[in-house]
Protein backbone atom coordinates (compact mmCIF):
# COMPACT_ATOMS: atom_id res chain seq x y z
CA UNK A 1 0.00 0.00 0.00
CA UNK A 2 1.23 3.54 -0.70
CA UNK A 3 2.15 5.74 2.22
CA UNK A 4 -0.61 7.99 3.52
CA UNK A 5 -0.49 11.74 4.03
CA UNK A 6 -2.75 12.69 6.87
CA UNK A 7 -4.39 16.09 7.09
CA UNK A 8 -2.65 16.92 10.38
CA UNK A 9 0.74 16.26 8.77
CA UNK A 10 0.25 18.83 6.04
CA UNK A 11 2.92 21.53 6.08
CA UNK A 12 2.54 25.23 5.96
CA UNK A 13 4.54 27.53 3.77
CA UNK A 14 4.68 28.31 0.10
CA UNK A 15 7.41 26.70 -2.01
CA UNK A 16 6.57 28.38 -5.30
CA UNK A 17 9.93 30.07 -5.80
CA UNK A 18 11.93 26.99 -4.78
CA UNK A 19 10.97 24.75 -7.68
CA UNK A 20 14.03 25.31 -9.86
CA UNK A 21 13.82 24.32 -13.51
CA UNK A 22 10.20 23.23 -13.42
CA UNK A 23 8.76 22.96 -16.92
CA UNK A 24 5.07 24.04 -17.01
CA UNK A 25 4.58 21.83 -20.05
CA UNK A 26 5.32 18.73 -18.04
CA UNK A 27 2.81 16.73 -16.05
CA UNK A 28 2.35 18.98 -12.98
CA UNK A 29 2.76 15.96 -10.73
CA UNK A 30 5.99 14.77 -12.34
CA UNK A 31 8.33 16.43 -9.85
CA UNK A 32 6.29 15.23 -6.90
CA UNK A 33 5.60 11.63 -7.62
CA UNK A 34 8.74 9.90 -6.42
CA UNK A 35 8.63 7.31 -3.70
CA UNK A 36 11.49 8.92 -1.83
CA UNK A 37 9.65 12.17 -1.16
CA UNK A 38 8.38 13.07 2.28
CA UNK A 39 4.74 13.76 3.01
CA UNK A 40 5.35 17.51 3.26
CA UNK A 41 7.16 17.56 -0.09
CA UNK A 42 4.26 15.81 -1.80
CA UNK A 43 1.76 18.28 -0.38
CA UNK A 44 3.91 21.24 -1.44
CA UNK A 45 3.98 19.85 -4.97
CA UNK A 46 0.20 19.51 -4.90
CA UNK A 47 0.04 23.21 -4.09
CA UNK A 48 2.49 23.87 -6.91
CA UNK A 49 0.38 21.82 -9.32
CA UNK A 50 -2.65 23.95 -8.51
CA UNK A 51 -0.60 27.08 -9.11
CA UNK A 52 0.63 25.77 -12.46
CA UNK A 53 -2.88 24.87 -13.56
CA UNK A 54 -4.17 28.34 -12.67
CA UNK A 55 -1.31 29.96 -14.57
CA UNK A 56 -1.40 27.73 -17.65
CA UNK A 57 -5.12 28.21 -18.14
CA UNK A 58 -5.05 31.88 -17.04
CA UNK A 59 -7.89 31.25 -14.65
CA UNK A 60 -7.03 34.21 -12.40
CA UNK A 61 -5.81 37.74 -12.94
CA UNK A 62 -3.01 39.27 -10.88
CA UNK A 63 -5.57 41.48 -9.14
CA UNK A 64 -7.68 38.47 -8.19
CA UNK A 65 -4.65 36.74 -6.70
CA UNK A 66 -3.64 39.83 -4.69
CA UNK A 67 -7.18 40.60 -3.46
CA UNK A 68 -9.21 37.38 -3.74
CA UNK A 69 -12.99 37.46 -3.42
CA UNK A 70 -15.11 34.51 -2.22
CA UNK A 71 -15.77 33.72 -5.91
CA UNK A 72 -12.03 33.54 -6.59
CA UNK A 73 -11.48 31.30 -3.56
CA UNK A 74 -14.28 29.02 -4.80
CA UNK A 75 -12.59 28.78 -8.20
CA UNK A 76 -9.26 27.78 -6.66
CA UNK A 77 -10.98 25.30 -4.36
CA UNK A 78 -12.67 23.65 -7.34
CA UNK A 79 -9.34 23.25 -9.13
CA UNK A 80 -7.74 21.88 -5.97
CA UNK A 81 -10.49 19.28 -5.58
CA UNK A 82 -9.96 18.13 -9.18
CA UNK A 83 -6.22 17.69 -8.70
CA UNK A 84 -6.60 15.99 -5.31
CA UNK A 85 -8.96 13.45 -6.92
CA UNK A 86 -6.62 13.03 -9.90
CA UNK A 87 -3.68 12.37 -7.61
CA UNK A 88 -5.45 9.91 -5.34
CA UNK A 89 -6.79 8.00 -8.37
CA UNK A 90 -3.38 7.57 -9.97
CA UNK A 91 -1.21 7.23 -6.83
CA UNK A 92 -1.83 3.50 -6.04
CA UNK A 93 -0.69 2.39 -9.48
CA UNK A 94 2.49 4.44 -9.17
CA UNK A 95 3.34 3.45 -5.62
CA UNK A 96 3.33 7.02 -4.37
CA UNK A 97 1.74 8.61 -1.27
CA UNK A 98 -1.96 9.34 -1.14
CA UNK A 99 -3.50 12.52 0.22
CA UNK A 100 -5.80 11.29 2.97
CA UNK A 101 -8.43 13.40 4.66
CA UNK A 102 -11.59 15.26 3.79
CA UNK A 103 -11.08 16.61 0.26
CA UNK A 104 -12.88 19.85 1.17
CA UNK A 105 -10.56 20.46 4.11
CA UNK A 106 -7.51 19.71 1.97
CA UNK A 107 -8.79 22.04 -0.73
CA UNK A 108 -9.33 24.82 1.80
CA UNK A 109 -5.76 24.40 3.04
CA UNK A 110 -4.54 24.65 -0.55
CA UNK A 111 -6.64 27.79 -1.11
CA UNK A 112 -4.95 29.37 1.89
CA UNK A 113 -1.55 28.41 0.50
CA UNK A 114 -2.23 29.72 -3.01
CA UNK A 115 -4.19 32.87 -2.17
CA UNK A 116 -3.98 33.45 1.51
CA UNK A 117 -1.83 33.35 4.59
CA UNK A 118 -0.96 29.69 5.07
CA UNK A 119 -0.28 29.08 8.78
CA UNK A 120 -1.36 32.64 9.59
CA UNK A 121 -4.73 32.42 7.80
CA UNK A 122 -6.91 31.93 10.88
CA UNK A 123 -5.20 34.83 12.67
CA UNK A 124 -5.51 37.18 9.69
CA UNK A 125 -9.24 36.43 9.61
CA UNK A 126 -9.71 37.03 13.33
CA UNK A 127 -10.65 40.68 13.89
CA UNK A 128 -9.59 40.40 17.53
CA UNK A 129 -5.96 39.92 16.48
CA UNK A 130 -4.12 43.25 16.57
CA UNK A 131 -0.59 42.17 15.76
CA UNK A 132 1.20 39.13 14.38
CA UNK A 133 4.87 38.79 15.26
CA UNK A 134 7.38 36.24 13.98
CA UNK A 135 10.70 36.19 15.82
CA UNK A 136 11.93 33.62 13.32
CA UNK A 137 10.42 31.72 10.42
CA UNK A 138 9.14 28.94 12.69
CA UNK A 139 8.03 30.75 15.85
CA UNK A 140 6.00 33.77 16.80
CA UNK A 141 2.94 35.16 18.56
CA UNK A 142 -0.49 36.63 17.86
CA UNK A 143 -1.42 39.57 20.08
CA UNK A 144 -5.13 40.04 20.71
CA UNK A 145 -7.19 43.05 21.72
CA UNK A 146 -6.68 43.39 25.45
CA UNK A 147 -3.07 42.20 25.30
CA UNK A 148 -3.52 38.40 25.27
CA UNK A 149 -0.55 36.74 23.53
CA UNK A 150 -0.72 33.28 21.97
CA UNK A 151 1.95 31.25 20.12
CA UNK A 152 1.72 30.92 16.35
CA UNK A 153 2.45 28.01 14.02
CA UNK A 154 5.44 28.82 11.88
CA UNK A 155 6.66 28.13 8.37
CA UNK A 156 8.59 24.95 7.63
CA UNK A 157 11.70 26.65 6.20
CA UNK A 158 13.25 30.15 6.12
CA UNK A 159 13.41 30.12 2.31
CA UNK A 160 9.69 29.47 1.94
CA UNK A 161 8.86 32.10 4.57
CA UNK A 162 11.04 34.72 2.88
CA UNK A 163 9.53 34.04 -0.55
CA UNK A 164 6.05 34.10 0.96
CA UNK A 165 6.48 37.52 2.55
CA UNK A 166 8.30 38.95 -0.45
CA UNK A 167 5.20 38.26 -2.53
CA UNK A 168 3.10 40.06 0.08
CA UNK A 169 5.50 43.03 0.00
CA UNK A 170 5.41 43.18 -3.80
CA UNK A 171 1.60 43.01 -3.76
CA UNK A 172 1.74 46.10 -1.55
CA UNK A 173 3.95 47.85 -4.14
CA UNK A 174 7.08 47.47 -2.05
CA UNK A 175 10.52 46.09 -2.82
CA UNK A 176 11.41 42.52 -1.78
CA UNK A 177 13.88 41.98 1.03
CA UNK A 178 17.32 40.80 -0.04
CA UNK A 179 20.99 41.30 0.83
CA UNK A 180 20.95 44.88 -0.46
CA UNK A 181 17.62 45.75 1.14
CA UNK A 182 17.38 43.66 4.33
CA UNK A 183 14.22 45.35 5.63
CA UNK A 184 11.00 46.63 4.09
CA UNK A 185 7.66 48.18 5.03
CA UNK A 186 4.51 47.49 3.03
CA UNK A 187 0.79 48.04 3.17
CA UNK A 188 -1.39 44.96 2.69
CA UNK A 189 -4.63 45.09 0.67
CA UNK A 190 -6.72 45.14 3.87
CA UNK A 191 -4.80 48.18 5.18
CA UNK A 192 -2.58 46.26 7.59
CA UNK A 193 1.11 47.18 7.86
CA UNK A 194 3.79 44.59 7.18
CA UNK A 195 7.42 44.92 8.29
CA UNK A 196 10.01 42.30 7.35
CA UNK A 197 13.68 42.16 8.38
CA UNK A 198 16.38 39.61 7.52
CA UNK A 199 20.11 39.21 8.28
CA UNK A 200 22.46 40.94 8.73
CA UNK A 201 20.01 43.25 10.55
CA UNK A 202 18.04 40.38 12.05
CA UNK A 203 19.64 37.98 14.49
CA UNK A 204 17.44 35.15 13.18
CA UNK A 205 16.52 33.96 9.69
CA UNK A 206 13.46 36.21 9.50
CA UNK A 207 11.60 38.73 11.62
CA UNK A 208 8.08 39.86 10.74
CA UNK A 209 5.55 42.23 12.30
CA UNK A 210 2.03 42.68 10.94
CA UNK A 211 0.04 45.50 12.49
CA UNK A 212 -3.53 44.69 11.62
CA UNK A 213 -5.84 47.30 10.18
CA UNK A 214 -8.87 46.87 12.38
CA UNK A 215 -11.75 49.22 11.61
CA UNK A 216 -12.56 49.43 15.31
CA UNK A 217 -13.99 52.95 15.16
CA UNK A 218 -15.56 54.44 12.05
CA UNK A 219 -16.41 57.74 13.73
CA UNK A 220 -16.37 59.65 17.02
CA UNK A 221 -19.55 57.94 18.25
CA UNK A 222 -17.82 54.58 18.02
CA UNK A 223 -14.88 55.97 20.01
CA UNK A 224 -17.41 56.69 22.77
CA UNK A 225 -18.60 53.08 22.62
CA UNK A 226 -15.01 51.88 22.96
CA UNK A 227 -14.44 54.12 25.98
CA UNK A 228 -11.79 56.20 24.18
CA UNK A 229 -13.65 59.51 24.53
CA UNK A 230 -16.68 60.94 26.36
CA UNK A 231 -19.82 62.47 24.76
CA UNK A 232 -18.59 65.94 25.75
CA UNK A 233 -15.28 65.22 24.06
CA UNK A 234 -17.07 64.07 20.92
CA UNK A 235 -18.81 67.43 20.60
CA UNK A 236 -15.62 69.34 21.28
CA UNK A 237 -13.43 67.35 18.88
CA UNK A 238 -16.09 67.50 16.17
CA UNK A 239 -16.29 71.28 16.56
CA UNK A 240 -12.49 71.59 16.38
CA UNK A 241 -12.46 69.61 13.13
CA UNK A 242 -15.29 71.59 11.57
CA UNK A 243 -13.75 74.90 12.64
CA UNK A 244 -10.40 73.95 11.08
CA UNK A 245 -8.34 74.03 14.24
CA UNK A 246 -4.84 72.52 13.91
CA UNK A 247 -4.40 69.41 16.08
CA UNK A 248 -1.44 67.29 17.07
CA UNK A 249 -2.39 63.74 18.10
CA UNK A 250 0.27 62.39 20.45
CA UNK A 251 0.77 59.02 22.07
CA UNK A 252 3.02 56.04 22.45
CA UNK A 253 3.14 52.93 20.27
CA UNK A 254 -0.21 51.16 20.01
CA UNK A 255 -2.29 53.93 21.57
CA UNK A 256 -4.56 54.25 18.53
CA UNK A 257 -3.34 57.47 16.93
CA UNK A 258 -4.22 56.42 13.38
CA UNK A 259 -7.60 55.05 14.47
CA UNK A 260 -8.28 58.39 16.16
CA UNK A 261 -7.43 60.34 12.99
CA UNK A 262 -9.63 58.01 10.96
CA UNK A 263 -12.60 58.55 13.28
CA UNK A 264 -12.05 62.31 13.47
CA UNK A 265 -12.05 62.57 9.66
CA UNK A 266 -15.77 61.78 9.74
CA UNK A 267 -16.31 65.22 11.27
CA UNK A 268 -14.62 67.09 8.39
CA UNK A 269 -16.92 69.39 6.41
CA UNK A 270 -18.04 67.70 3.20
CA UNK A 271 -16.68 70.60 1.15
CA UNK A 272 -13.09 70.08 2.37
CA UNK A 273 -10.37 69.14 -0.08
CA UNK A 274 -8.18 66.84 2.00
CA UNK A 275 -4.63 65.76 1.16
CA UNK A 276 -3.22 62.89 3.23
CA UNK A 277 0.51 62.19 3.46
CA UNK A 278 1.81 58.95 4.94
CA UNK A 279 4.92 56.84 5.11
CA UNK A 280 2.93 53.61 4.88
CA UNK A 281 -0.71 53.90 3.69
CA UNK A 282 -3.16 53.44 6.55
CA UNK A 283 -5.80 56.17 6.46
CA UNK A 284 -8.95 55.34 4.52
CA UNK A 285 -10.89 58.52 3.76
CA UNK A 286 -13.07 57.19 0.97
CA UNK A 287 -16.12 58.78 2.59
CA UNK A 288 -14.79 62.18 1.44
CA UNK A 289 -15.58 63.31 -2.08
CA UNK A 290 -12.34 65.26 -2.53
CA UNK A 291 -9.50 63.21 -1.08
CA UNK A 292 -5.98 63.09 -2.52
CA UNK A 293 -3.39 60.74 -1.03
CA UNK A 294 0.42 60.85 -1.19
CA UNK A 295 2.92 58.29 0.06
CA UNK A 296 6.63 58.45 0.82
CA UNK A 297 8.86 56.74 -1.73
CA UNK A 298 11.73 54.94 -0.07
CA UNK A 299 15.16 54.76 -1.63
CA UNK A 300 16.09 51.66 -3.61
CA UNK A 301 18.72 50.76 -6.15
CA UNK A 302 18.72 53.60 -8.69
CA UNK A 303 15.74 55.28 -6.99
CA UNK A 304 15.98 58.35 -4.76
CA UNK A 305 13.86 58.74 -1.67
CA UNK A 306 11.03 61.27 -1.73
CA UNK A 307 10.31 62.04 1.90
CA UNK A 308 7.42 63.47 3.81
CA UNK A 309 8.84 67.00 3.81
CA UNK A 310 8.81 67.10 -0.01
CA UNK A 311 5.29 65.69 -0.05
CA UNK A 312 4.12 68.45 2.30
CA UNK A 313 5.59 71.03 -0.09
CA UNK A 314 3.89 69.24 -2.99
CA UNK A 315 0.58 69.27 -1.11
CA UNK A 316 0.70 73.05 -0.82
CA UNK A 317 0.52 73.17 -4.64
CA UNK A 318 -2.65 71.06 -4.64
CA UNK A 319 -4.92 73.73 -3.12
CA UNK A 320 -5.81 71.71 0.01
CA UNK A 321 -8.41 72.82 2.51
CA UNK A 322 -6.80 70.51 5.01
CA UNK A 323 -3.60 68.44 5.23
CA UNK A 324 -3.58 65.23 7.27
CA UNK A 325 -0.27 63.51 7.92
CA UNK A 326 0.70 60.20 9.37
CA UNK A 327 3.36 60.21 12.04
CA UNK A 328 5.93 63.03 11.86
CA UNK A 329 9.38 61.64 12.62
CA UNK A 330 12.01 64.14 11.53
CA UNK A 331 12.90 67.27 9.63
CA UNK A 332 9.56 67.40 7.84
CA UNK A 333 8.35 69.24 10.95
CA UNK A 334 9.81 72.39 9.32
CA UNK A 335 7.47 71.99 6.35
CA UNK A 336 4.49 71.01 8.53
CA UNK A 337 4.73 74.10 10.75
CA UNK A 338 5.42 76.30 7.74
CA UNK A 339 2.23 75.02 6.12
CA UNK A 340 0.25 75.65 9.32
CA UNK A 341 1.66 79.19 9.56
CA UNK A 342 0.86 80.08 5.95
CA UNK A 343 -2.91 79.76 6.04
CA UNK A 344 -3.43 75.97 6.20
CA UNK A 345 -5.39 75.76 9.43
CA UNK A 346 -6.99 72.44 10.17
CA UNK A 347 -3.83 70.44 9.61
CA UNK A 348 -3.68 67.21 11.62
CA UNK A 349 -0.64 65.05 12.30
CA UNK A 350 0.59 62.53 14.86
CA UNK A 351 3.70 62.54 17.03
CA UNK A 352 5.16 59.70 19.07
CA UNK A 353 5.24 61.12 22.61
CA UNK A 354 4.18 59.99 26.06
CA UNK A 355 2.91 63.30 27.47
CA UNK A 356 1.92 66.80 26.38
CA UNK A 357 5.24 68.40 27.47
CA UNK A 358 7.13 65.63 25.69
CA UNK A 359 5.09 66.36 22.54
CA UNK A 360 6.41 69.93 22.48
CA UNK A 361 9.98 68.76 23.07
CA UNK A 362 9.68 66.15 20.32
CA UNK A 363 8.41 68.74 17.87
CA UNK A 364 11.33 71.04 18.70
CA UNK A 365 13.81 68.20 18.20
CA UNK A 366 12.28 67.18 14.87
CA UNK A 367 12.19 70.76 13.61
CA UNK A 368 15.89 71.18 14.36
CA UNK A 369 16.63 67.99 12.42
CA UNK A 370 15.49 69.90 9.34
CA UNK A 371 16.64 73.43 10.17
CA UNK A 372 19.15 74.69 12.69
CA UNK A 373 17.04 77.18 14.63
CA UNK A 374 17.30 78.07 18.31
CA UNK A 375 14.82 76.07 20.45
CA UNK A 376 13.13 79.27 21.67
CA UNK A 377 12.47 80.31 18.07
CA UNK A 378 11.09 76.87 17.23
CA UNK A 379 8.69 77.12 20.16
CA UNK A 380 7.44 80.43 18.75
CA UNK A 381 6.70 78.60 15.50
CA UNK A 382 4.80 75.91 17.41
CA UNK A 383 2.69 78.41 19.35
CA UNK A 384 1.78 80.20 16.11
CA UNK A 385 0.97 76.98 14.23
CA UNK A 386 -0.67 74.51 16.64
CA UNK A 387 -3.99 75.06 18.39
CA UNK A 388 -4.55 71.84 20.36
CA UNK A 389 -2.73 68.68 21.46
CA UNK A 390 -4.70 65.47 21.98
CA UNK A 391 -2.85 62.94 24.13
CA UNK A 392 -3.70 59.24 23.86
CA UNK A 393 -2.72 56.46 26.25
CA UNK A 394 -3.22 52.73 26.55
CA UNK A 395 -4.21 51.22 29.88
CA UNK A 396 -2.92 47.89 31.17
CA UNK A 397 -6.33 46.44 30.34
CA UNK A 398 -5.77 47.30 26.67
CA UNK A 399 -8.19 50.25 26.70
CA UNK A 400 -7.07 53.13 24.49
CA UNK A 401 -8.28 56.43 25.81
CA UNK A 402 -7.79 60.18 25.52
CA UNK A 403 -5.79 61.16 28.60
CA UNK A 404 -5.92 64.87 27.88
CA UNK A 405 -6.71 67.65 25.42
CA UNK A 406 -4.67 70.81 25.84
CA UNK A 407 -4.94 74.21 24.18
CA UNK A 408 -1.63 75.75 23.11
CA UNK A 409 -1.85 79.23 24.61
CA UNK A 410 1.39 81.21 24.60
CA UNK A 411 5.15 81.27 25.07
CA UNK A 412 6.21 82.10 28.60
CA UNK A 413 9.88 82.16 29.71
CA UNK A 414 10.79 80.20 26.57
CA UNK A 415 8.28 77.47 27.49
CA UNK A 416 5.06 76.68 25.66
CA UNK A 417 2.05 77.03 27.93
CA UNK A 418 -0.58 74.35 27.23
CA UNK A 419 -3.84 74.78 29.15
CA UNK A 420 -5.69 71.51 29.95
CA UNK A 421 -9.24 71.57 28.56
CA UNK A 422 -9.79 67.89 29.33
CA UNK A 423 -7.62 66.06 31.82
CA UNK A 424 -7.53 62.51 33.15
CA UNK A 425 -8.43 62.36 36.86
CA UNK A 426 -6.30 59.25 37.39
CA UNK A 427 -4.16 56.77 35.48
CA UNK A 428 -6.25 54.60 33.17
CA UNK A 429 -9.26 56.93 33.20
CA UNK A 430 -10.53 58.91 30.22
CA UNK A 431 -10.09 62.68 30.52
CA UNK A 432 -12.85 64.88 31.91
CA UNK A 433 -13.73 68.51 31.19
CA UNK A 434 -11.62 71.02 33.15
CA UNK A 435 -11.92 74.54 31.72
CA UNK A 436 -13.07 76.65 28.78
CA UNK A 437 -10.68 77.22 25.86
CA UNK A 438 -9.98 80.68 24.46
CA UNK A 439 -11.58 79.78 21.13
CA UNK A 440 -15.16 79.24 22.36
CA UNK A 441 -16.53 82.23 20.39
CA UNK A 442 -14.75 81.11 17.24
CA UNK A 443 -16.13 77.56 17.55
CA UNK A 444 -19.67 78.75 18.10
CA UNK A 445 -19.37 81.16 15.18
CA UNK A 446 -17.99 78.59 12.72
CA UNK A 447 -19.99 75.50 13.73
CA UNK A 448 -23.75 75.86 13.28
CA UNK A 449 -25.75 74.72 16.29
CA UNK A 450 -22.73 74.23 18.54
CA UNK A 451 -23.03 75.58 22.08
CA UNK A 452 -19.98 74.99 24.25
CA UNK A 453 -21.72 75.38 27.63
CA UNK A 454 -24.42 72.89 26.68
CA UNK A 455 -22.49 70.43 24.52
CA UNK A 456 -19.15 70.30 26.33
CA UNK A 457 -19.20 71.91 29.78
CA UNK A 458 -22.66 70.44 30.40
CA UNK A 459 -21.55 66.92 29.57
CA UNK A 460 -22.80 66.78 26.00
CA UNK A 461 -25.35 64.04 26.55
Amino acid sequence: MPALIRENDLPYGDPYADHQGYDPGDNPWAAALTTGETQSEVFRDVVEAVRQRLQQHRLLTAEEIESPTPQVEAKVSAEALKLIEQHNTSAPGKGVPLLEGEPEALAQRIVEEVLGWGPLAAYMRDEQVEEIILNDYDRGFAIYAGGDKRPLPGFHSPEFARDFFNRKIEAGHGYPVNAKHPYQDARLPDGSRLFVQIPPLAGTELQVTIRRFRPVAADLDELITLGTITPAMRHFLGALAQAHRTLVVAGGTGTGKTTFLQALSRAFPVTDRVVTIEDTPELQLGHLEDWSMSYVRHAAEGIDEIGMGQLVRNALRQRPTRIVLGEARGGEMVDILTACNTGHDGTLFTVHANSVPETIDRMVTMYRMGRDLAPAEVRKEIVAAVHFIVHLKRARSGLRYVAGIGEVRRLESNSVVVEPIFESPAAGQVAQFVTYPHCVDLLEERVPGFNFSRDVAGGGR
